[in-house]
This record gives C-alpha cells, structure tokens and sequence, in this order.
C-alpha cells in the first residue's frame, strides 16, 4: 500500500514539474522588452506598424540596442518617431538617439542623474515596414539586439526580449456570390459581405425574384356565381339563382343566393335584383331554409 502512495506521490512531483517548466521564468529584476505589430497577417505590399516598449525597470541607466528587420520587410525612415518628452522622461544626458538608416537603426540613451524607474510599460518608439512584393510567404519575427543595459551604478541588467511574429500570406482574392433577396453579395471562402441583400420585389403575392410568398398579401376576391336554378314565375319571367360567395384569402365574408329576371350579361351582386343572404353547409351547398332564414319572395324589395 506505502508502495502505491509513493509512486503516485511521484508521478504527480514529475507531472508538476512539467507544467512549471512549461512557463518561462526570469530572474528577479529582469527587464522586459516588447516589440508589438498591428497586424497578426500581412500580404505583399502591406504596411506593418510596430511599437517597442520596455517593461517595469528601476534606475534604467544605459540602454542602446537596435532593430532587427527582417528579410522581406523594408522600414520607412520617415515612419520612425519617438514619443514626445521622452527624453525627460529618461533622464536623458542627451537627445535620445533616434533609429535611422544612416546609424544602422539604433536606439541609444544614457542618464544624467537617476536614470529611468517605472512600474508599467514605456513606449521607446514606434515604426512601420512595407512588405516587399518578393517577401516570403512566411512568418517575419521582427526583434531588437539588445548591445547595452544597465542600471545607474552602472551594473549590468538582466533582460528579456519579446519579439513580435507576422505571418506573411498569399494576399486574398474574394470569390463572391451575387447578392440575393434576403443576403448581401458574399464572399464564399471567407464569408465577407459587400453592400446589402436586394430586397423582395413583390407582384400578386409572390417575389418576382426568387419566388417568396408575400407576407403582407391579402387580396379581395371578387364574388365567383354558380347558377343554382332557372324558373318561371307567375308572369311567365325566367328567374336565374345563383349562389355567390366573396372571400378574402381563405375565409368566406359574404354569401347568399342573388336573383335575376332576365339572363344577366354582367352577373354582379350590384346588378342583381333581389339578394337573399343565406349560409353555406360544410358541404359547400347552399342553405336557406334550414338555416330557419326565410327566403323573399319574388317581387319583394329589399
């Protein structure tokens, strides 16, 4: 049993020192520089802004290093700016030397006193670069050489630096599918839009486009006749029933039995003359009586 409790014991010190040594450690009082891009990707012809910062530091005495640029990447000198009062902010002995072509693209300072203490991040200077148009179809890590780093004694600093990584890729060519009623015009490889979706063209209830009922579609039927009977009366008069039914959509809203004298040639409710309202059984057959709703008789008036 103390056998298995000590080879478990181990297995766990082994699998912890694994995820300990999994994270970078520094010395204390190490310092830390940075080196940020704009832009995770690039394509041929791009244009990459990077800022170095260094990190918390005490008595920042003497600091010089220089930019390391990468193959395939060209810096714009007129891009290189350093931030305003930075030399006051350094204790600078001098003008804080300013990377350019004609001095290798160094970044140079002395103290001339204190030195620099801060507790966060201080930007040192900001640039860009223009991919070239033969650049590699690789990550770019864009760097700093550290030459020189002490403290105000001075004695010599512990320091880290982090680099920051571009990947440079095949410039994207949108393939896109045509905008439709309801999408915009849409990118099929990476799913950007462009514009807006075309809309519904409606015409009778339907989108002439793509062929989408109409929501809002609620058209009035005119009444549809059906003869339901011819008779003579006393006078010897031929009399035509019909049936009419008037609907909005697929509920009925008007129905009866209309009466003409004489064979109409415009069979209409407003032509008719005489108009006996009724009902209609679910069989669709005209009722009247059985509904206990007397029919007129012929010459009433309504």
């Amino acid at each position: 049993m103390n056998k298995r409790i000590i080879s478990f014991l181990l297995c766990f010190v082994m699998v912890l020192g694994l995820l300990v040594s999994a994270v970078p450690t520094y010395a204390a009082g190490t310092v830390q520089f940075y080196i940020t891009a704009d832009k995770a990707t690039a394509a041929l012809g791009d244009i990459i802004h990077y800022e170095v910062f260094v990190g918390p530091v005490a008595d920042l005495g003497v600091l010089e290093f220089d930019l390391l640029i990468p193959e395939g990447l060209t810096i714009v000198d007129d891009s290189i700016v350093l931030p305003d009062g930075l030399d006051a902010v350094l204790d600078s002995d001098g003008p804080v030397i300013k990377p350019s072509s004609q001095n290798g693209y160094t970044w140079s300072y002395s103290a001339q006193e204190t030195g620099y203490s801060g507790t966060e991040n201080l930007l040192l200077v900001s640039f860009s670069c223009t991919v070239d148009e033969d650049c590699a179809l690789e990550n770019k890590v864009f760097s700093v050489e550290v030459v020189d780093c002490y403290d105000n004694d001075p004695t010599p600093l512990d320091y880290y630096v982090n680099s920051a990584t571009v990947t440079i890729e095949k410039e994207h060519v949108h393939s896109w599918n045509a905008a439709t009623c309801t999408v915009p015009k849409t990118c099929g490889t990476c799913g950007a839009t462009e514009g807006e979706a075309l809309g519904h063209k409606y015409e009778a209830g339907k989108c002439t486009v793509c062929g989408a009922a109409d929501p809002d579609y609620n058209p009035v039927v005119q009444p549809s006749f059906m003869v339901l009977s011819k008779t003579l009366n006393l006078e010897g008069e031929v009399k035509y029933n019909m049936i009419f039914m008037a609907s909005n959509t697929n509920s009925v809203t008007e129905m009866g039995l209309i009466t003409f004298l004489s064979n109409p040639s415009d069979v209409s409710i407003e032509n008719a003359d005489y108009v006996i309202p009724g009902a209609v059984s679910a069989s669709g057959m005209y009722m009247v009586g059985s509904q206990g709703i007397p029919a007129k008789n012929l010459g009433d008036t309504l």
